[in-house]
């Protein structure tokens, strides 16, 4: 059985995405963009990697060859879409309060 030429958009559009995740996190951390935009470009490749991953094992089911981009944007798809199944058991950090002068008691805080 003789395999079909990959798509070139595809590989571009894969390359894309993991260029985001990796760049994003790479940027942020050699502190050369500030948190937010790295996070921003990281969230936005990690998104745009499912979908792909998605058209990616299509066109392999459908007989065409998995190149180094379907693989890379598989494996983020698999890590960020993991990630975003465990955010229910991550509780929210954006518990705060603006009253200074009588903050609220963290009773449950002290039996942890």
């Amino acid at each position: 059985m003789r395999t079909a030429k990959r798509s070139p958009w595809l590989d571009r559009a894969g390359w894309l995405a993991v260029a985001l995740v990796l760049g994003g996190l790479a940027l942020a951390w050699l502190r050369f963009l500030p948190a937010m935009p790295a996070f921003q470009a990281f969230a936005l490749g990690g998104l745009l990697s499912i979908p792909l991953a998605l058209a990616f094992l299509v066109s392999r089911l459908r007989g065409r060859a998995l190149g180094a981009a379907g693989i890379a944007t598989i494996l983020i798809a698999a890590l960020f879409a993991g990630r975003l199944l465990t955010l229910p058991d991550v509780p929210s950090i954006n518990d705060f309060t603006t009253d200074t002068a009588n903050p609220p008691v963290f009773s449950h805080a002290r039996t942890l």
